[in-house]
């Protein structure tokens, strides 16, 4: 069967063993290595570079913008960012001058040894302050996105309440395991070669093309081993792949450039900070007669990734919920902080948090129980989102919603017994989700995602796609995919090292799209390979290809149920035949599925997964502290693959989650992160977790690898909300704000307490239906 199994991971022994090599393992002979010089101010002019005396110059080789063969450019959606500084900064630690040497300390010791001399310029550096102001000097921004549906006016008129609410999150940092890092050299013939830790490889080719004004058959990426990513290694690497191969053509050898932890953590990207309003009309039966939302970010000082990010808020900013009418706002603002860029939820985890609180304060003004407000209102087969989008297949939002409260309990214990004095506050909360798979709209159509793979003259099937596997098990699942539709063992198959010069470009390992979209490349490969191997059988046996099969390592004889031969055997003389034998396929996307995409009108996505989180916790009554004693989740992504790897990204995502919840939050002084590392950027260690029940519902799509949804994204969206909703139910404080820290409940209790309204800690009003908001 090999799909629904839990197959033990391809690359697991060797991690296990540490035999596994990432960049920093990598030391080629002769190699140098590079550092940055960068901006000490959040946004002015650069007057003067200086090199002063105690440091033998001599010794270093550097490179400023003017070094660029090509354009100062890393082309992600927009063509704004640049790659070193050129004249102003608007950022701190924006990367100004490039230095390399053949002793890593002493280049280190060199870079902190530049002066630069600047002409500091007004500087906005919150999302407050850029929507004060309106623009942000020197910095682009996307355009801003709307979509409306049904008659608002009249949906309001038909409201008995109106519940008003603004949400607010900050930073997340990614936490990867494995820091930035590359390696570049150039070879003889002119090509400049990179390797390092990524998400997407052709991203960084394109980038490098651009750069040095080469073709692509000039440009070589290879992926290594990368010890996770989140999204924070889909548009950074370009950058530090430029930086390295922008030395590496200055010095004339291979340079490597490995960030430590605080580097990374102060000049890489990071999840957008929010603010979401929610203005819901609801009757007095409980049912949503009308939303408008008002959804802004804080892009930092360029574009990269914002666009998507705002695109995918937008899309999700309905929830899983039905709304005969429905205006949704997106914006996005620049200000002079380090670029946001992509992160696992993509613009969505920001929205789930506001609309599934304020679901919660609405059944709380209304007197109704949260499972059942969600109950009513949810979309269902036949309904249409709220981009018109009519839902067919995969629609499980009822039914992970009710798996979740049962198996976890939810109703006996949100009617425990009031705690003595001194005992912990307990609460449980829910929240309910769901994540599209795929680019959206017709994004899967312009990728067309090709997909490789070769029949080997000793009968494995080799996988050749840009897909890399970051830690979520592309190298097992795809030859799960792949042994299941040749009916062969699972050990016959392997995936190809992602390598630009030798697999082609299957788009980025973004999206939740690798195993629904490139994983159903894979699966149609699988199956015409194989009709192709059981043509030549019968061309060789007699008969047609109807009257054999392929099991196990052998081809079969139907008829007789024996073997003709090893599947080694028979690839060796197919090669010996007619060569190599190899195909390629793109992703076909649906063609019933249309997308506007100027008005966000029309199908966003070829299916939604579906999931539901329940969040137990126990609040410290003296010092406001929360901890999480149970999480429940349960998730409808079709068919389980590999249901221990699937479980493994559910634990990680909530894991992820907690921490956006509860701990992680980024602190900041004049544009400069004030805190990066682990000290004091907490994030939930094992001890914090407690058991995570994953469970899943399974509903197959059909245009899925044997019927399999996206997970990766998924599983983020839950527990942040939830233990928000837990919180509120436990203590009565009104969660408004990410995280929550004890700092942030104490001055929610006591505004509370004052009577105090407080857009910052309390931004919640509510109104009935006359009264004016």
């Amino acid at each position: 069967m090999s799909v629904g199994e839990s197959v033990a991971r391809k690359d697991g022994p060797d991690k296990v063993r540490g035999l596994t090599r990432y960049i920093d393992d990598h030391n080629p002979a002769g190699c140098w290595f590079g550092a940055t010089v960068r901006s000490a101010i959040p946004h002015g002019r650069i007057k003067n570079i200086s090199f002063p005396k105690g440091t033998r110059w001599d010794r270093f080789v550097m490179a400023t913008a003017k070094a660029i063969p090509g354009r100062n450019c890393v082309p992600f959606l927009t063509e704004d960012l640049v790659l070193l500084a050129d004249g102003y900064v608007r950022y701190v630690n924006e990367p100004i001058l490039l230095i390399a040497g053949p002793n890593h300390d002493e280049v280190e010791r060199a870079a902190r040894a530049v002066e630069i001399d600047y002409e500091p310029l007004p500087a906005i550096l919150t999302l407050d302050e850029a929507i004060a102001a309106g623009t942000t000097d020197g910095c682009q921004v996307p355009r801003p996105l709307h979509i409306r549906r049904g008659d608002i006016e009249e949906g309001f008129a038909r409201a008995d309440t109106i519940v008003e609410g603004t949400y607010r999150v900050g930073h997340q940092e990614h936490v990867y395991l494995e820091t930035n890092g590359f390696i570049a050299w150039w070879e003889p013939d002119g090509r400049v070669v990179v390797k390092g830790s990524m998400q997407c490889p052709y991203y960084v080719q394109r980038a490098l093309k651009m750069l040095f004004a080469l073709p692509g058959e000039k440009v070589e990426v290879i992926a290594t081993p990368t010890g996770g990513a989140f999204g924070g290694k889909e548009d950074f690497p370009s950058v530090l792949a430029g930086h390295a191969a922008l030395l590496s053509r200055e010095v004339g050898r291979p340079v490597k450039m490995v960030y430590n932890r605080t580097e990374d953590f102060t000049s890489t990207t990071k999840r957008h900070p929010a603010r979401v309003h929610y203005r819901t009309g609801v009757d007095k039966e409980g049912t949503f007669t009308a939303c408008s939302v008002d959804f802004v970010l804080d892009g930092g000082a360029f574009i990269t990734m914002s666009p998507v990010v705002l695109s995918r808020g937008v899309i999700h900013a309905s929830g899983p919920y039905h709304y005969p009418a429905i205006e949704i706002h997106g914006r996005c603002y620049a200000t002079h902080t380090p670029p946001n860029g992509a992160f696992r939820g993509f613009g969505v985890p920001q929205v789930f948090f506001g609309i599934e609180r304020h679901v919660d304060r609405i059944a709380a003004r209304l007197g109704m129980d949260p499972v059942e407000i969600r109950r009513r209102n949810l979309l269902k087969p036949g309904m249409r989102t709220a981009t018109g989008q009519l839902l067919r297949d995969g629609v499980s939002a009822a039914e992970v919603l009710a798996d979740a409260v049962d198996r976890s309990g939810y109703r006996e214990r949100s009617k425990r017994p009031a705690p003595g004095p001194g005992e912990p506050r307990r609460g449980v909360g829910l929240a309910l989700y769901m994540h599209g798979a795929g680019f959206t709209g017709s994004g899967e159509a312009r990728m067309k995602s090709l997909v490789g793979m070769r029949l080997t003259r000793s009968g494995r099937v080799e996988i050749l796609t840009a897909s890399t596997d970051m830690g979520q098990g592309t190298r097992t699942v795809f030859p799960q995919i792949a042994a299941r539709a040749m009916n062969i063992d699972v050990d016959q198959v392997f995936v190809a090292e992602p390598d630009t010069a030798r697999v082609p470009d299957s788009g980025p390992t973004v999206a939740s799209r690798t195993v629904t979209i490139v994983g159903r490349v894979v699966q149609q490969l699988a199956e015409t390979l194989a009709r192709r191997i059981l043509r030549f059988v019968a061309e060789e046996q007699g008969g047609g290809p109807d009257g054999y099969a392929l099991q196990g390592t052998h081809v079969l004889s139907r008829e007789h149920g024996t073997p003709v031969g090893t599947l080694a055997d028979i690839a060796a003389r197919m090669t010996e035949a007619s060569g190599d034998v190899y195909l390629e396929q793109g992703y076909t996307l649906n063609p019933d599925i249309r997308w506007n995409e100027e008005t966000h009108e029309g199908d966003a996505y070829p299916v939604y997964a579906w999931g539901c989180t329940v969040v137990e916790v126990a609040l410290d009554p003296d010092t406001l502290e929360v901890q999480t004693t149970q999480v429940t989740a349960s998730h409808d992504i079709g068919t389980v693959v590999n249901p221990v790897l699937a479980e493994g990204q559910v634990e990680g995502g909530v894991a992820q989650s907690i921490g956006y919840g509860l701990y992680e939050e980024v602190h900041w002084h004049e544009g400069r992160m004030l805190n990066p590392g682990f000290t004091n950027y907490v994030i939930p260690t094992s001890v914090d977790l407690p058991d995570i029940d994953a469970g899943f519902v399974e509903n197959p799509f059909p245009d899925g690898p044997f019927g399999a949804k996206g997970l990766g994204e998924l599983p983020i969206h839950g527990a942040a909300p939830a233990i928000a909703n837990a919180i509120a139910q436990a203590t009565g404080i009104d969660v408004c704000e990410l995280p929550v820290t004890p700092e942030r409940l104490l001055a929610a209790s006591n505004a509370a307490a004052q009577g105090a309204r407080d857009d910052r800690h309390d931004p919640a009003s509510e109104t009935k239906k006359g009264e004016a908001t």
